[in-house]
């Protein structure tokens, strides 16, 4: 139980919103999830991805390549809406409020940024239980505190495995906090997540029509409570119900459930999941110095009144009940701790921090926490506090022997006692008002006179006002203790979970009164009589367990080293834990009161002696026993010489005997006399005896624990001797080392002497000369210019590829210094600072580029490269200089093309889905039977030509492709150019007319013959006409001529469209170029047609040439191919009209294609003309029909899985009686060698996808006609 309200109280919104973080490796992960995500998912998306603050993000367009949902950078106050992608900016922190996106600056913070924990905090205030939160690749722990807090808003989290994760460190670190429902791959938590949000959904709306809220009998949620209540041993019965209704339809979705009942029933039979409900239940969201002003309230108003300003109390209690995993407790110490100052050390600070999870006690004593916590602790407290381990932040022992944690049930188990400071914020929201009433009381009687209450901003004291009085504050709820006539009420109720025998034989109906002024007096009294003359006791159970203590025990228990303990068994001192173990089991045994007198106990430099009187506790019809220990104040002190540790422990033990002893004989005494001994005196004889057997195993074991002091005085004096020997050995080393370095010395002389004869042999050596000669040699070999420059930049030496290169000559250059050359085109600031300070700094340059108009050679571009070389007499500068120009007009050349490519690109992506948009509209109107024969026919139509215009797209990125790779074949023969122009215009006419535009003729008499292929001549004029009716407007001019003009036939196109500006002209014919680029332009096409009508003719031997006078004024076309001699014949074109020969009645025929779509419309069509037609969807299926249906036409596909169409057909070809069927290939492959494969393989026929079934239905009408002949 803990701390944040905000998002239990989040008002439900209408949508779910998904929260997504990503560092590292986290862009493939995001783009694989939202490919998954359906478009209309009915929920938005926020993505945070840790981004650089100085360089624009292109984030959005990377994302929007795998979701069709409009992917948007976030803008500060951009609502948002379901079905969209939001992404943050780069410098910017995001987050939510009222569903509208809040963008702040990154800024400074405490520790590094955390955007993901930014965004999934609001997520969980803003949403609860609609929002989801998801932890994907990357590195560090950002979003682990986030996620934990969705989960305790009621929200569902994901966080990717490492399996699939290329960073795991932010998705562990959640997992290491326990808040991560699902460890998924990205493609998973995609599906997981729409599942849950429909399931969310539906149990979310079950539990409101429960009416929960106004069910004061919990008859809907009883059988869940009792489950709850005995596997957790916590009741939840008086559990605020929003909270519970949100965290149980939580569990729900991720159980996908949406019934109570069946989810009831799946918790009866499924501990796991009861055990997670109930740890879902308990909010474990909180964080070190939440809300800063309360704790600038600690120690402006708080600590003050509790400590002097002048001497500190001998002890601060502090409890903070509902502390979650500890950071409450451990932010309250360290205020406290600076605070004091250096009163510290005359204090003792007592920090109890209590909760019911098991699981985040032991996070709080290991005080050891993720990285993340320095978004709220400052630097300085880190460093005096905390120990930093790896990506963990680690609570400093001094910090942590302060704190103690156990498990406490504020609603169940007694408080504490004699406390200064109670922190308990925002653990009574979560408490049904009845609850609360009882818990009051209980702080109230925890508190000391003086001490103070501490409320969250949403809590209050309520309906117990009488016990607490208002404390002034600025920023906080702090109450004072009210003076009380009596111990107040501590009634539990009924369905607490207390031990279950503890339960009130009347339950708590809400009925119960607060205590009269009356009875808190009576009350206050009777507690202060108890603790004027009761002795300290504490109430425990058979195991020893501490359940409560009753005033000051410190006297005889003390904290123990380790872990923070309520055991008896570790608590008492060590002196008198016999004594009470032994009388607790007689008290067991017995069933009455057992005393233990004249105890001897170590107080403070002196023994003491204490009497301890163990009172069983039994509640009549409750099944358990419990125990009330008193400790009686010593009775005399004695010196510090006759203490039992200066005594032989034998003697001591032998005491403690005899006063067991002692106490036996007077128990003896006190029976009435009888002529015989009774049972009881037997009892006592045989308790007398094991004591006996007791003592002398004592003894023994006394004996042994000496013997065994003897041997660790054994060992004790053999360290001793080997650390003699240690020290002997560390002497023997230092006098070795001493005389290394007298040898170091020594080796150093003599090094210093050979340096100085090296030096001399240099200065003599006359090799200096032939080296210069050499290196000068080297120098002038090389293809590529060099200079070599003094410190100030003056030329002292260049070669000849500089003199050739820049067309100067020595006696310009020696002695000229490198700015002042030429024109001064190497006068450049700062390629001129960098090389001045290149010899006093010892750096270099590599690669600095310039770009220059040089005398004599032009615009160039020069890489030069720059480095110190040491010489004799001063330091140079070794330059050398490359021409780049070639290499970086070939970059430039290259970047256009992946420009133009990337155009192309979004121009295909625009063609291809142009049509598909028409042919799938007009499929639907044809669907729709409201839609008459008339408009059906238009939606047929228009779904046919834009099915023919796509055919069209694919058939010239297939000839450019064949063009460029040089497979292209023409099939010349002597053809009339005339009759070819004219069935090209007659294939455009219906564009044309769709255009209204005026044609205008221009042909010569007879025929022009030249030598080409047909289909691609007309191809050229085609692609021509379409240009000229594309940018031409409605309405326009378009003139087409042909003459002959020397031994040329001239083929001219003119238009009065949009014209060329002088700079397109150039490129015109390029791949992919187009007078208008943006995707919204009218015209469309992908910009290949001018390319395959320019390498057409090319491959004719003609040119093509464009001209226009600029923009709006027209443009024109010249095709230019080489005539035929006058008198040539041209050949009449044969055209095969397949779709007229008639059908010759009904044939069998099998159709194969793994595509279902084409085989059921192709076996359908075929039908449809009176074919009786069999399928088949992969080789060995056809395979088979073949041999039972025996086929005359088999429709074979060529890309079938298994075995593809070629094996098949010549399987059928090998099969008897199979000969003369007719095998027709059916394939998206159409290049030369794949019609030359399907022949080999035995086709007779080859249509290329997508073909006119009409075609198909000739062919086998032709075949027919054929066989009848």
């Amino acid at each position: 139980m803990t701390t944040r309200a905000t998002a239990d109280e989040a008002t439900a919104q209408s949508f779910t919103v998904v929260g997504i973080g990503a560092s590292a490796g986290g862009l493939e992960a995001i783009s694989e999830l939202l490919g998954e995500i359906a478009p209309s998912c009915g929920m938005a998306f926020l993505i945070v991805q840790h981004l650089s603050p100085f360089r624009p993000s292109l984030l959005p367009e990377i994302l929007s390549k795998h979701t069709s949902m409009p992917v948007i950078e976030a803008a500060d106050g951009m609502a948002i809406e379901v079905d969209h992608v939001y992404v943050i900016p780069p410098n910017k922190s995001m987050s939510i409020a009222h569903h509208r996106i809040t963008l702040q600056p990154r800024g400074e913070t405490l520790g590094p940024p955390m955007p993901i924990d930014d965004l999934f905090d609001s997520l969980a205030s803003d949403l609860g239980t609609n929002a989801i939160g998801v932890i994907l690749s990357g590195n560090g722990s950002d979003g682990a505190l986030g996620l934990q807090a969705i989960q305790g808003g009621g929200g569902i989290t994901f966080a990717q495995d490492t399996a699939s994760a290329r960073h795991s460190s932010m998705p562990l670190a959640a997992m290491g906090l326990g808040c991560v429902d699902s460890v998924l791959a990205p493609r998973d938590i995609a599906r997981e997540i729409a599942r849950v949000g429909r399931y969310s959904r539906h149990a979310l709306d079950e539990l409101e029509s429960m009416g929960l809220e106004t069910d004061p009998g919990d008859q809907g949620l009883r059988p869940l409570f009792r489950l709850l209540r005995n596997a957790c041993n916590i009741d939840f019965t008086y559990y605020k119900r929003g909270t519970v209704q949100r965290r149980l339809s939580r569990r729900m979705a991720l159980r996908e459930m949406t019934s109570v009942a069946d989810y009831v029933a799946l918790l009866g039979s499924d501990a796991a999941e009861t055990l997670a409900l109930g740890r879902d239940l308990l909010i474990r969201v909180t964080e070190f110095f939440r809300d800063p002003a309360t704790f600038d309230e600690l120690l402006r108003t708080v600590f003050p009144r509790l400590i002097s300003d002048h001497d500190a109390p001998p002890s601060i209690r502090i409890w903070v009940p509902g502390c979650a995993s500890g950071e409450e407790a451990y932010s309250i110490a360290i205020c406290l701790v600076e605070y004091l100052g250096e009163r510290l050390a005359g204090t003792k600070i007592q920090v109890f921090g209590s909760d019911v999870s098991v699981d985040a006690l032991e996070t709080a004593r290991a005080g050891r926490y993720i990285e993340n916590i320095a978004r709220n602790v400052s630097p300085e407290r880190l460093e005096r506090f905390f120990v930093r381990d790896g990506d963990h932040y680690c609570v400093k022992k001094s910090v942590r022997s302060l704190c103690t944690f156990a498990r406490h049930n504020v609603a169940t188990d007694p408080p504490f006692s004699r406390i200064d400071l109670i922190s308990c914020r925002n653990l009574l929201i979560y408490l049904d008002p009845m609850l609360q009433r009882t818990v009051m009381p209980l702080f109230h009687y925890a508190l000391a006179p003086d001490g103070v209450l501490m409320l969250g901003p949403s809590e209050s004291v309520g309906a117990s006002s009488e016990l607490f009085s208002v404390i002034p504050s600025v920023s906080s709820k702090l109450y004072s203790k009210n003076p009380s006539p009596g111990r107040p009420r501590m009634g539990l109720p009924a369905s607490t979970v207390m031990p279950q025998s503890f339960v009130s034989a009347r339950p708590l109906d809400g009925r119960r009164e607060v205590p009269t002024r009356a009875e808190l007096l009576r009350n206050e009294v009777n507690r202060m009589t108890l603790e004027r003359y009761t002795p300290p006791s504490v109430l425990c159970d058979e195991e020893l367990n501490i359940l409560e203590f009753r005033g000051d025990t410190s006297a005889y228990l003390a904290n123990p080293n380790g872990p923070p303990s309520s055991s008896l068994k570790r608590l008492a001192r060590p002196e008198i834990f016999l004594a009470i173990d032994e009388a607790v089991r007689r008290a067991r045994r017995e069933a009455t009161v057992i005393r233990k007198a004249s105890l001897r106990l170590n107080t403070s430099g002196s023994v003491a002696s204490v009497t301890l009187e163990v009172h069983p506790v039994q509640i009549a019809g409750v099944p358990g026993r419990w125990y009330l220990i008193f400790f009686e104040a010593p009775a005399e002190g004695v010196t510090p010489s006759s203490r039992p540790g200066r005594e032989p422990l034998t003697n001591f033990v032998a005491q403690a005997l005899r006063q067991v002893k002692q106490q036996v004989k007077q128990q003896v005494t006190r029976q009435p006399e009888r002529g015989a001994p009774s049972g009881k005196d037997l009892e006592i004889a045989r308790l007398d005896a094991e004591l006996e057997g007791s003592h002398r195993h004592l003894l023994a074991i006394l004996e042994e624990h000496e013997r065994a002091r003897e041997d660790l005085r054994a060992s004790e004096e053999e360290l001793l001797s080997s650390n003699e020997e240690f020290q002997s050995t560390n002497e023997e080393l230092e006098t070795a080392k001493e005389e290394l370095q007298s040898v170091n010395e020594e080796l150093t002389t003599t090094n210093d002497e050979l340096r100085y004869r090296n030096h001399e042999l240099k200065t003599a050596n006359d090799e200096v000369a032939r080296a210069r000669d050499f290196s000068q040699a080297i120098v002038e070999t090389m293809s590529e210019p060099l200079l070599v420059l003094e410190a100030d930049l003056k030329i002292t030496l260049a070669n000849r590829a500089f003199y050739q290169t820049f067309q100067t000559s020595p006696d310009k250059t020696i002695g000229t210094k490198l700015y002042d050359l030429g024109n001064e085109q190497w006068n450049i600031p700062a390629l001129r600072e960098l090389l001045e300070e290149l010899v006093p700094q010892r750096t270099s340059v590599r690669d600095y580029q310039i770009t220059h108009e040089f005398p004599g050679i032009g615009l160039r571009t020069m890489q030069l490269s720059a480095m110190r070389i040491a010489w004799p007499a001063q330091a140079l500068i070794l330059l050398t200089i490359a021409d780049v120009t070639q290499q970086h007009q070939a970059f430039g050349r290259l970047q256009s093309a992946d420009q133009q490519k990337d155009e192309f690109l979004a121009m295909l992506a625009h063609e291809l889905r142009n049509p598909l948009a028409a042919i799938r509209n007009g499929l639907q109107v044809w669907e729709r039977d409201s839609a008459d024969k008339e408009t059906q026919k238009i939606a047929r139509l228009g779904a046919q030509r834009q099915l023919d215009h796509e055919i069209r797209l694919v058939e010239d990125l297939l000839d450019v492709s064949r063009i460029t790779r040089g497979i292209i074949i023409l099939k010349t023969e002597s053809i009339d150019l005339v009759e070819t122009v004219r069935r090209a215009i007659e294939a455009m006419r219906p564009e044309f007319e769709a255009y209204a535009h005026e044609i205008t003729l221009a042909f010569p008499t007879g025929v022009l013959p030249v030598n080409g292929d047909a289909m691609r001549i007309e191809q050229v004029v085609t692609n021509l006409l379409g240009n000229a009716i594309k940018y031409t407007p409605h309405g326009g001019h378009i003139r087409i001529s042909i003459e002959r003009y020397l031994d040329d036939a001239v083929l001219t196109v003119v238009d009065s469209g949009i014209g060329m500006t002088a700079e397109l002209i150039p490129t015109i014919f390029d791949i992919f170029v187009q007078a208008e680029r943006s995707l919204d332009r009218k015209a469309a096409g992908l910009g290949l047609g001018l390319a395959l009508v320019h390498r057409l003719v090319g491959l004719h031997g003609g040119d093509v040439r464009a001209y226009s006078e600029g923009p709006n004024r027209g443009s024109k076309f010249v095709v230019r191919l080489p005539a035929m001699p006058r008198g040539t014949v041209a050949e009449e074109p044969v055209h095969v009209a397949l779709h007229s020969i008639p059908s010759l009645g009904a044939m069998r025929i099998l159709v194969v294609d793994d595509n279902l779509d084409a085989l059921e419309s192709s076996a359908a069509l075929l039908s449809i003309d009176g074919h009786e037609v069999q399928t088949a969807r992969d080789g060995p299926s056809a395979l088979l029909c073949v041999e039972q249906f025996k086929p005359e036409v088999v429709l074979l596909d060529i890309g079938l899985p298994e075995m593809d169409g070629y094996e098949v057909a010549r399987r059928i070809r090998s099969m008897p009686g199979q000969h003369d069927t007719l095998l027709i290939a059916h394939s998206g492959y159409g290049e030369e060698e794949h019609l030359q494969r399907a022949t080999q393989a035995g086709f007779d026929h080859h249509l290329i996808k997508p073909a006119d079934l009409s075609q198909l239905s000739a062919l086998v009408a032709l075949c027919r006609e054929r066989r009848v002949r």
